[in-house]
């Protein structure tokens, strides 16, 4: 049978998915407070970092959410990193949880403090800093450092 024998007004599901879809998007969505996997990682190496955030206001198991940017230390937006998501992969833990979560990865090749944000609206270009999380970039310690560390803690321990 033809295509429009069975659905006698053509793209109507299409459009139909599309309007049932976009509900979740326009909902204006309340988020709560961020967390990261990680709170620091090593420079000059390639790490996954997860962060994550509960949302209110979306359908639970949604497949985009609001979307994760990068910040500086006044608030404003320096990158977008893509949008969040609920389904149980790329970071959210368990589907449908209404926690949403982006992984990405993190190089930085000098010690840094890097400090990320989700934004209630893809046009949002600052934030306020209280909502936002740092992942600090550290240089690793060498040999040495870490004797001195572990031989000042056991003289502590001593005294």
């Amino acid at each position: 049978m033809p295509s429009s024998f069975l659905n006698p007004i053509p793209n109507t599901l299409v459009v139909l998915a599309a309007l049932a879809g976009s509900t979740s998007v326009l909902a204006s969505p309340t988020l709560g407070a961020l967390s990261s996997d990680k709170e620091s990682v090593f420079i000059k190496e390639s790490t996954p970092v997860s962060i994550r955030v509960k949302v209110e206001g979306l359908a639970p198991g949604a497949d985009t959410g609001p979307m994760l940017a990068q910040v500086d230390d006044t608030g404003k937006v320096i990158k977008l990193i893509g949008p969040t998501n609920d389904v149980g992969r790329w970071g959210d833990r368990l589907r449908a949880d209404g926690e949403f979560a982006k992984q990405f990865q993190v190089y930085e090749k000098k010690p840094t403090v890097l400090r990320y944000a989700v934004l209630a609206s893809e046009e949002a270009k600052t934030v306020d800093l209280a909502q936002t999380i740092q992942v600090k970039v550290l240089g690793r310690p060498t040999i040495f450092q870490a004797l001195g560390e572990a031989w000042a803690r056991f003289r502590r321990g001593k005294s």
